[in-house]
């Protein structure tokens, strides 16, 4: 009788998440499991992928609303922080920034809901505040870059190379807010897509193997 090849070889496997899986599961039927798991992740990532490269727009919407929400829960985090933390573990600055940012998610919801063109107002917002971080972001990478030039420390020019590009990121989602956040939201979408893709051909590839 021909012997089959041994798929559970680890020097076969390139991906490590798949080798530990399956050096930890000697049986088919987990391996069959591992493969299906594969293909649905695979899959959710290509829907994902599509929708946001050909239908941007609902979903940059819906990426809005996520954001505006996720702020909220964090600002509630933070406020029941300060309330759990002892009086001289507490800290005036936790509470008020838990404050602003939960009167901030709360005016961009109402906004949103109650005006027509709200939720893109509410991306205009959100995507100025994260150009804002991104601005500052980038000019503290210039100044540490300039700090460790006077060192001569090696590997410094990558950070200017990032502060250049958020400097320039920045431009863009402080003066076309809207306009940056669907190209993005395209941009990951499209990586999405392809990174599905391959996903999907490994998945389909191993499952073979099993046959």
């Amino acid at each position: 009788m021909k012997e089959h090849a041994n798929i559970y070889d680890p020097s076969l496997i390139e991906d490590p998440v798949t080798e530990e899986l399956l050096m930890d599961s000697h049986d088919e039927p987990a391996a069959r499991a591992v493969q299906k798991a594969g293909i649905v992740l695979a899959a959710s990532m290509i829907a994902l992928g599509f929708l946001a490269s050909f239908v941007s727009l609902p979903l940059g919407i819906g990426l809005g609303f996520i954001t505006t929400i996720g702020l909220g829960i964090y600002s509630v985090a933070l406020i029941v922080s300060y309330i759990q933390d002892s009086r001289e573990n507490r800290s005036g600055r936790t509470l008020a920034g838990g404050i602003l940012l939960l009167l901030f998610s709360l005016l961009m919801l109402w906004s949103s809901l109650g005006t027509p063109y709200g939720s893109l107002r509410m991306i205009s917002v959100i995507t100025s505040l994260i150009g804002f971080f991104t601005l500052t972001g980038g000019i503290e990478q210039i100044r540490s870059y300039m700090v460790l030039r006077k060192e001569q420390t090696s590997g410094a020019g990558w950070l200017l190379t990032g502060g250049i590009l958020n400097l320039l990121l920045s431009v863009f989602m402080i003066t076309m807010p809207v306009f940056t956040w669907f190209t993005m939201t395209a941009i990951w979408g499209f990586y999405f897509l392809i990174t599905g893709i391959s996903l999907l051909a490994d998945a389909l590839s191993g499952r073979q193997g099993l046959r």
